[in-house]
């Protein structure tokens, strides 16, 4: 069963910031994915023609995704927002702003011609407002460009937990039609792709390691007791000599009515 976290409590997003803070000299080197996505987004971002104004990287990080739009337009430097300063620190030659985007308004005060943001969203609670809010700070003619994974990632994941009678631990995330539903409201030009990416690896336990290695592994759920990693193991890995991990990953971009 697939849950919402718009009702976690504020303790949980604190635990958030406080796994991706410890593990933040282990992020770049092992998130390929994210980094990935985050490139595949600014080739997007590539072709919009944007007007004058403030261009925002919210939840950014280590600033794989203002690297990335930086490359692909060089003529001006991207603001990253995260609440994390010791994220932050991890690209000190871009302009920062240390914020909660769960706090409300964003921080700033200028015209924003572009808000871009990858791999964080899905953290936040109430996705679909974020999204309303921030569509609302774009100026005219701004351009909103989103990356995240969608509820249809870790089918293998809740399989092998469901066989195994254990709880699964994955992160709630957002339904993709609610997304590009509340985005429709507010933007044209509207370029959606729906991406899927398929891991391999030994054995289950492994994208464990790895969501821990880079930070992600908060969960709304108890950590399972080690008898029941083991069963939740088995049946990741039953019928195969290779466990699988499938994300579903949605790709938005649109431009301000």
């Amino acid at each position: 069963m697939k849950r919402s976290i718009s009702n976690a409590p504020e303790s949980f997003h604190r635990k958030i910031a406080y796994h991706f803070d410890s593990a933040h000299s282990n992020y770049e080197p092992a998130a390929r994915l994210q980094q990935s996505v985050a490139w595949r987004l600014a080739r997007q971002i590539k072709y919009c023609t944007l007007p004058k104004g403030l261009r925002l990287d919210l939840g950014a990080g280590t600033g794989f995704l203002s690297r990335a739009i930086e490359a692909h337009k060089p003529d001006q430097r991207v603001i990253s927002i995260d609440r994390s300063m010791t994220l932050l620190g991890c690209n000190p030659n871009s302009p920062s702003i240390v914020w909660n985007l769960n706090d409300g308004p964003l921080p700033v005060n200028h015209q924003v011609s572009l808000i871009a943001c990858s791999f964080a969203i899905q953290w936040l609670l109430h996705p679909t407002r974020h999204i309303e809010k921030w569509c609302q700070k774009l100026s005219k003619g701004g351009w909103f460009a989103l990356a995240l994974p969608t509820n249809d990632s870790f089918p293998q994941w809740y399989e092998a937990a469901d066989k195994a009678n254990v709880m699964c631990s994955a992160l709630p995330l957002p339904k993709a039609e609610d997304l590009i539903a509340i985005s429709a409201d507010y933007l044209t030009e509207l370029h959606v792709d729906r991406l899927q990416f398929t891991q391999s690896a030994k054995q289950g336990l492994d994208f464990l390691r790895q969501i821990r290695t880079i930070g992600a592994q908060s969960s709304l759920m108890d950590p399972l007791n080690p008898g029941a990693l083991r069963k939740l193991n088995r049946f990741w890995n039953q019928g195969s000599n290779r466990a699988k991990l499938t994300w579903d990953i949605l790709i938005l971009v649109g431009q301000r009515i």
